[in-house]
């Protein structure tokens, strides 16, 4: 006993001798004033968590190794030196089966710190991975701890409405009071809660309580990762009461969808507003930006996508809007560009892929393209809203009306409360002039969004195209009242002046809304049309090359429109005997046709009909019945123009039988006309010997209907009153042709004297005249016998 008591001696002798207990003790507390710092300081420079596990790991184990050391070696004056040993002979084998286990205890006491308590303490703080699943939330009922058992009830209606919209997302997945209830039960505290909810898959629960602050009820909730054991996010709405308690459940559900990272809007009316981006900033600017795109506020709607560009330049879709501003707005080339940037970002996923590929073939107004993108992204993606109404405007652009109300209605019925299918069906319905089917609908529209104007400019209009000319202004008047600036209804009004005869102030009106560089330039050109044809009426040939002249950037950049003021210009150009100018624009404007050049044929014909060219007409007649659909469509446009050109061409060559068919063959056709084909079969029935015929047909063509007034035929309308002074001279009515004569002049009165209409009418009227030059054009095409193609 005493042998081993001075053995224990003399170790303990030796552990003191070599510094093993002063060396231990220090490197005990060294080490753990290293963990403390370290997991303080790591969190400030977002340290990855591997780090601080392995400062723990390195400490524990170091401790094992720095005493082995210190045994060994020591520090004297001649260095790191080996401790002397005094005597002990301790035999290889015990020393190999003391390390063995020595070191095996080590191992496994490192790996238990690394796996056991410091991946169990960080896993317990980091939220969970979904790795692509839909996350599944349960919404606890929000406690009331006011004090004021009458809010009670707030405590499940306002879990009821934050589920409700919850469930609305595509993304997320909710569990039903019922099941939570059978989850929980018998669980006292919230964590024995989220440890029962991870145990059946229910990764996130929204917990949360109402109380009494200064500022009134506050409500505080907070979204729990049941594995993860984080608070994913928080909020507090402050300031309710028991009426406005409620109204917490919006905000509360948007929270929810922050914390997990999911879209806040699916569906922005008829937008869908579910495309991903990273930027939250960017988002909300995004979701603004369909806002004000919905009330119509264009500048606006392009300010916030811009916005949002700016904070996330690869958000393909918020690019997409900003094209589709663009284009709405008659920046065509703008729109182009646009889009093709955003096929070309580095994050589109395969849906966002196929809403700008066919808004690109849209843009570049190839329909029936168009339409066969948004049929395959709906073959893949049925339950696209946005899909199936830009798939009726597809329908719409290639003139199948039917399909495209069709597929509105299935809409309305299916989303009743949705304000845009609504405005969408009625203005497709009072197009096709369906005007009862339209009135409910533009009624539902007006219920859903009574402070948005287009619903009374809709309503408006709706009345103006059955001639109730005041109600529709009470409409108008409304819609002004809610939004001063609005430019449709201006130009509206200014219809009504038109159609009731007050042409100078629809031209005042129009010229305004022309001259105010405020407005977008689509608002300007819509209104550039009517005044450049009331301007050409009053034979001002000069002024209305003028106005198109200054709005040639704005019809390139627009491009719709382009190819169809140059086909204007040239027929103007006409007007004032320069013909080679006039061949010239219009063979540039078959050239820049949007589409099926009709048209500008249809202009060249004209002008090959006034020169004379009558074979090179007929051959434009033939060239324009190429472009015709088939012979099963009810759409004859191309074939009407053709018989009209080649009815001019016989008419003016004397065939007075042959020419009265063709002229009556292109007004019975149905389809669209380019000129008011029937004065001249008016003219033919005259040169034919039906007097009364051609008066009739005169009386029928020249009053506008209210529902399509067609003011670019109102230069037609004005030669009609020629016309028909004509057709009582030839019948010997002379009083009768005096005063349309005058009634003409007085229309006519922009005219240069010399112009030939000009001449014939006071002629006709018996008043004084400058007489012709035989060597002008403008005479020569007077002399025509009575077939002038431009007086019809």
């Amino acid at each position: 006993m005493a042998e081993q008591k001075s053995t224990l001696q003399r170790f303990w002798e030796d552990l003191k001798r070599r510094h093993v207990v002063r060396v231990a003790v220090g490197y005990a507390i060294g080490a753990w004033a290293l963990v403390e710092v370290a997991e303080v300081l790591l969190p400030t420079f977002d340290a990855p968590g591997w780090l601080f596990r392995a400062i723990i790991a390195g400490a524990f184990l170091g401790f094992p190794v720095t005493v082995i050391l210190t045994w060994v070696f020591d520090i004297s004056g001649r260095g790191v030196v080996v401790t002397e040993s005094r005597g002990i002979v301790i035999p290889k084998w015990v020393k190999l089966v003391v390390a063995l286990p020595l070191l095996g205890l080590v191992g496994v006491t490192g790996w238990w710190v690394w796996a056991g308590y410091v991946e169990e303490k960080e896993s317990s703080v980091r939220p969970t991975d979904l790795e692509g699943q839909v996350p599944i939330v349960a919404v606890t009922p929000i406690r009331n701890i006011t004090g004021d058992p009458e809010l009670d009830w707030y405590s499940e209606g306002l879990a009821n409405l934050v589920r409700d919209n919850l469930t609305r997302s595509r993304y997320l997945r909710v569990v039903s009071p019922m099941k939570w209830q059978t989850i929980v039960a018998g669980a006292t505290t919230e964590s024995e809660m989220a440890e029962l909810a991870a145990d059946e898959g229910i990764g996130f629960i929204l917990s949360g309580e109402m109380l009494i602050t200064p500022g009134g009820i506050t409500v505080s909730s907070r979204l729990t990762d049941t594995e993860g054991g984080v608070a994913l996010s928080s909020r507090q709405i402050e300031n309710l009461s028991a009426e406005t308690l409620l109204t917490a459940a919006g905000p509360i559900a948007t929270q929810v969808k922050q914390g997990l990272n999911v879209p806040r809007e699916e569906q922005i009316d008829i937008f869908a507003a579910d495309f991903a981006t990273s930027n939250l900033s960017a988002y909300e600017s995004y979701i603004a930006g369909l806002g004000f795109f919905l009330n119509y506020q264009y500048k606006r709607a392009e300010q916030s996508f811009n916005a949002a560009l700016q904070l996330a330049p690869d958000f393909a879709v918020a690019r997409y809007r900003l094209a589709y501003i663009q284009a709405v707005t008659g920046r065509t080339e703008e729109a182009l560009t646009n889009i093709n940037k955003a096929l070309q970002s580095n994050y589109l996923a395969d849906r966002e892929r196929q809403y700008i590929e066919a808004a690109q073939a849209l843009f570049n107004r190839d329909y029936p393209d168009a339409a066969a993108r948004y049929e395959a992204l709906l073959q893949k993606y049925p339950f696209e809203l946005e899909a199936r109404e830009m798939l009726a405007k597809t329908y719409w652009g290639q003139w199948r009306q039917e399909e495209a109300i069709a597929l509105m209605q299935e809409l309305a019925n299916e989303e009743p409360q949705n304000q845009v299918i609504w405005s969408t069906l009625g203005g497709y319905l009072l197009a096709a002039g369906q005007y009862e089917r339209a009135q409910p609908a533009l009624q539902r529209f007006a219920q859903l969004a009574p402070d948005n104007a287009n619903s009374y400019a809709l309503l408006g209009d709706s009345l103006r195209y059955q001639g109730e000319f005041a109600a529709a202004i009470e409409q108008y008047q409304k819609a002004l009242e809610i939004d001063p600036n609005m430019r449709e209804v201006a130009a509206s009004l200014a219809t009504i002046d038109y159609l009731e005869g007050d042409i100078a102030q629809a031209m005042t009106t129009y010229e305004a809304i022309v001259n105010n560089e405020q407005l977008i330039i689509r608002e300007r050109l819509d209104a550039l049309f009517p005044l450049v044809s009331l301007t050409a009426a009053r034979g001002d040939f000069a002024g209305a090359i003028e106005l198109l002249e200054r709005f040639e950037d704005g019809l390139k950049e627009e491009r719709i429109r382009e190819a169809m003021a140059i086909s204007m210009k040239a027929l103007f150009q006409l007007e004032l005997g320069n013909e080679a100018s006039a061949r010239e624009l219009a063979n540039s404007a078959i050239a820049l046709s949007p589409g099926v050049p009709t048209r500008y044929l249809f202009a060249r014909g004209l002008i090959e009909l006034a020169t004379g060219q009558y074979a090179q007409a007929e051959a434009t007649a033939n060239e324009i019945i190429g472009h015709a659909l088939p012979a099963d469509d009810p759409d004859r446009t191309e074939d009407k123009a053709a018989a009209y050109l080649k009815g001019m061409a016989q008419l003016s060559q004397g065939q007075g039988a042959p020419a009265r068919d063709m002229l009556r063959t292109a007004v019975d056709l149905g389809g669209y006309s380019y000129r008011l084909y029937p004065l001249g079969l008016a003219r033919a029935l005259m040169q034919t010997g039906d007097v009364q015929a051609a008066l009739d047909a005169v009386q029928a063509a020249v009053a506008p209907e209210p529902a399509d007034p067609r003011i670019d035929l109102e230069p037609d309308r004005v030669r009609a009153i020629l016309l028909n002074a004509e057709i009582h001279q030839a019948a010997g009515n002379a009083n009768a042709a005096r005063s349309s004569a005058q009634q003409f002049l007085a229309r006519f009165d922009q005219a240069e004297a010399t112009h030939p209409l000009t001449l014939r009418a006071q002629q006709i009227a018996g008043e004084p005249g400058i007489a012709a030059h035989p060597k002008r054009k403008g005479d020569r095409l007077a002399a025509l016998p009575l077939q002038l193609i431009r007086s019809n």
